[in-house]
């Protein structure tokens, strides 16, 4: 099977992910839409990348940390699967993919309410 699904010269795969939120204020409402687009390289798929790079980053850094470290105490206070919910956590995998050209792009769209609306 494996060599039916290789890419033929030239090919290359993408990931396009795209996600919206609204959040409403008391004086207004911002609509976010983060996008992802990113494209394979000769030598590895977008696909591998995205979802292998995270994880290789975070271990990298539990591995390589001193316990002298203030983040060392962020991860020994993470036991089993996290979701990448302290930011901690996640501006450092982001950080690091950003390097490697894995970057969301935001766009703030604010909707400002009139006085009658509020």
């Amino acid at each position: 099977m494996k060599p039916r699904m290789k890419y033929e010269e030239g090919q290359r795969d993408m990931i396009l992910m795209q996600h919206k939120y609204t959040f409403d204020y008391p004086d207004r409402t911002e609509h976010v839409t983060t996008t992802l687009v990113d494209y394979g390289t000769p030598t590895d798929s977008s696909m591998s990348r995205t979802v292998s790079l995270p994880v290789c980053i975070l271990m990298r850094h539990l591995l390589t940390l001193s316990t002298k470290s203030p983040k060392s105490q962020l991860f020994e206070s993470l036991l089993g699967v996290q979701r990448p919910l302290d930011p901690a956590v996640y501006t450092l995998v982001l950080d690091e993919l950003a390097k490697a050209g894995i970057v969301f792009k935001d766009k703030v769209e604010k909707v400002v309410m009139k006085e009658t609306e509020k």
